[in-house]
């Protein structure tokens, strides 16, 4: 905003809030000798110091758009607990400018409106309704929506963000040269990024969600998965960011190494980076927790944090993309894509789909293919009931699939690859259980699992449940364990598959 506009602005405040401000000073006199140039040199001042006092003080109330209440459904926390559904309110950020902007102001009003709509008035939604390209970017569910749109764009002088196109991971080429971009992150930054997906539209907005990697001294050695958006300014764009509490959240102002000026929030449970800047406004956030394999959460620092900061570039400005050319570019790249992976599904062999001529020809495949050999197991157990043991593939003390022979072909019965999953049972019964949910199954054909039983246990009502043809019927617990029991597990010796006799 340069000098002259800053003195439209204040005029524009000047006609309307100068009245009243005298009006309230009685009958104090008012010097009027001031020479006008001095008093714009002084505006102008004063109002490019204000300026470089929002930089700074750019907060997450500045962000602020509003709230919207839905209900959490009720469950049982890590200690046992029973919390009850409850209605939980949640702040509601801007993606799109500060407070007082014309991008803040029409996400204000849109959002409350098109939530209302989606979570109350879904009826209002029509299945066939199909708006222009031009209207990609919004939820429009029927006219109403798309007039609301475009009363919105009048209102606060805003443009359409035009036709988006999205992009998969291997078409990221693609979604940088549209927008003229080599990247989002820092060209002297020490940081491997992975291919990422995304969209764009026509004015240039975009989002691109991509795993990063820091290298070198950083403080963070774990992937993060971030998301990056940018909003060019004098666009309607709805895109915002929720979080339980904007005032329980930490935030700082934080000067990248470039000079740039950036908002720095921490939920506890992901961070986000705002910058405004004078063409767009830019966001980008990640997780900043990581849970190892013992189950030890850690998670980030200040320092941490900053050091994302860091490596991500918020100077970037993207051009407007030729959608026409971008269309094309796309169909083409899926096209070639699908041509690779059915050139791919002609060479690579399912080994629990291929066929063999015998069960030493499925150990030979596992023995040569599996990534761990010294982790399979097989066994033999007649699952068919014909008098002909399957073969059971898996780990030690349960299997994931097997094998049958059908007129001298060797085909597969059960399909779950190669990690533990069933358990047999007397009478052929093999059950699976995942928690609280037991299936008890049957399979004489190849592919042909029939449920026999099904048990599931209520832990917030504390009782149990069966379901058979559609009817599902409570049980006491003394009634569910009788099902239970009245399928014995049988003990399966399950060795290496190395040990299987190849002679």
């Amino acid at each position: 905003m340069n000098a002259n506009q800053l003195l439209d602005v204040i005029g524009d405040v000047h006609t309307e809030y100068l009245s009243a401000a005298l009006a309230t000073r009685e009958n104090r006199p008012v010097r009027r000798w001031m020479p006008k140039l001095v008093l714009i040199a002084a505006i102008v001042s004063l109002m490019v110091m204000l300026l470089g006092c929002a930089i700074v003080a750019l907060n997450l109330q500045d962000l602020k758009l509003g709230e919207f209440t839905y209900t959490q459904p009720r469950y049982i926390d890590e200690e046992g607990n029973k919390i009850p559904a409850t209605e939980k309110t949640k702040d509601v950020i801007s993606l799109q400018g500060i407070v007082g902007s014309p991008e803040y102001m029409a996400a204000q009003e849109w959002n409350p409106y098109e939530w209302n709509i989606i979570a109350k008035e879904s009826e209002q939604i029509e299945d066939n309704f199909d708006a222009p390209a031009e209207y990609d970017a919004y939820f429009i569910g029927n006219q109403e929506m798309q007039d609301k749109v475009d009363e919105l764009c009048k209102k606060y002088g805003l443009k359409l963000l035009g036709p988006m196109a999205l992009t998969q991971n291997f078409e990221q080429d693609i979604f940088f040269d549209s927008l003229g971009l080599s990247g989002l992150t820092r060209k002297d930054a020490k940081v491997i990024v992975e291919d990422g997906s995304g969209y764009f539209y026509e004015c240039g907005n975009f989002k691109l969600e991509f795993w990063m990697t820091l290298e070198g001294e950083a403080r963070w050695p774990h992937k993060l998965l971030v998301s990056y958006l940018y909003k060019t300014k004098g666009y309607f764009d709805t895109v915002t960011l929720s979080v339980e509490d904007v005032n329980s959240a930490e935030q700082w102002n934080y000067t990248l190494g470039d000079g740039t000026e950036v908002l720095i929030m921490n939920t506890g449970k992901s961070a986000w980076i705002f910058c405004d800047q004078e063409e767009a406004f830019l966001s980008a956030g990640f997780g900043v927790t990581y849970e190892d394999e013992n189950g030890t959460v850690v998670s980030m620092t200040r320092q941490d944090i900053e050091a994302v900061a860091e490596v991500l570039d918020f100077t970037v400005k993207p051009a407007k993309p030729d959608m026409t050319a971008v269309k094309a570019k796309l169909e083409e790249s899926m096209k070639q894509h699908l041509a690779d992976e059915e050139a791919r599904a002609e060479t690579w062999v399912n080994p629990f789909a291929r066929d063999y001529g015998s069960y030493k020809d499925v150990i030979t495949f596992m023995l040569e293919n599996a990534d761990e050999p010294k982790n399979v197991y097989y066994g033999l157990w007649d699952l068919t009931g014909d008098g002909e043991a399957e073969l059971l593939i898996g780990c030690a003390d349960s299997f994931g699939s097997a094998k049958t022979v059908v007129n001298g072909k060797v085909e597969t019965l059960v399909s779950n690859g190669t990690n533990e999953g069933f358990v047999l049972c007397e009478d052929r019964v093999f059950l699976y259980q995942n928690g609280d949910y037991y299936y008890f199954c049957k399979a004489e054909r190849p592919n042909e699992m029939v449920t026999v039983d099904y048990l599931e246990y209520d832990a917030w009502d504390e009782c149990w449940y069966t379901e058979h043809k559609g009817t599902r019927t409570k049980l006491t617990e003394e009634e569910a364990m009788a099902i239970i029991d009245s399928y014995p597990r049988v003990p399966l010796e399950m060795k290496p598959i190395s040990e299987y006799p190849m002679d």
